[in-house]
């Protein structure tokens, strides 16, 4: 969703300042989100993250990081569709992703957790600070993941969506064009589409299409054929799967 946002920056409008931006591919599958250094970054373990050059404190949702490229590429979130788009995305991310990014379990369990935070523990030869950091990070974890994968979570998360949905297919069809936008070509590429596109592919990846009016689907194929998606996702799905190779090898991103 983030890096989306910065690709459709450029093509929004002019911006107001020059700015590069570094990528650093983070390796969930090795680990990389509870080293030492990622820890001091996101206490949470979680991605994305993003340091700027001035600021104090890194950003750590990809809501805000958003926003500050709002700050750069103003025209992604215009002055006359601001309260909707904050309003949409505030409801976007009060959804649980998790519930609606893994098949329903029989009977959720601790099990499902990553027990890495717990091998890291046992050793004798960290830090105190990076014990405490892991800590919290596990913390967080077992806070979090097992109420996620609740039936009740994630019935709450499928109504969530589908109430997201009415709205958003709402603004479409009030702003619709030719244009794959939701606000219609006059406005262009908001950070609003840059949210709802990778949500709504996850929905799909994830076997949840369902949740999705049949509009909406259409809206974020036309927006998944644009080069600019495919300059972030280089083709590959919003989930992780083997035949994509190892995680470590693809530099390209």
């Amino acid at each position: 969703m983030a890096r989306l946002t910065a690709t459709l920056g450029p093509v929004s409008g002019p911006p107001t300042k020059a700015v590069a931006i570094e990528h650093k591919l983070l390796d969930l599958n090795r680990d990389e989100n509870i080293t030492e250094w990622y820890l001091k970054i996101n206490p949470k373990g979680q991605a994305p993250a993003m340091t700027v050059q001035g600021r104090s404190a890194p950003l750590t949702d990809s809501r805000d990081i958003s926003y500050w490229f709002c700050e750069i590429w103003p025209n992604l979130l215009p002055k006359n569709h601001e309260g909707k788009i904050q309003d949409l995305l505030a409801q976007l991310h009060a959804i649980e992703g998790i519930s609606l990014s893994v098949p329903r379990p029989e009977q959720p369990n601790k099990d499902l957790l990553n027990k890495d935070c717990d091998k890291i523990l046992a050793r004798t030869d960290i830090s105190d600070t990076y014990r405490r950091a892991v800590e919290y990070k596990r913390q967080v974890d077992y806070s979090h993941w097992p109420t996620s994968l609740h039936h009740v979570s994630i019935d709450k998360a499928q109504d969530q969506a589908k109430a997201l949905f009415e709205v958003v297919l709402e603004q479409h069809q009030k702003h619709g064009d030719d244009s794959p936008w939701i606000f219609g070509k006059d406005i262009g590429p908001t950070v609003l589409d840059a949210h709802i596109v990778p949500f709504i592919a996850r929905l799909d990846d994830a076997g949840r299409a369902w949740l999705v009016p049949e509009v909406l689907l259409q809206y974020a194929q036309a927006i998944k054929g644009l080069p600019q998606y495919y300059e972030v996702t280089k083709g590959r799905r919003t989930m992780w799967n083997s035949s994509y190779g190892h995680v470590h090898l693809l530099a390209d991103i």
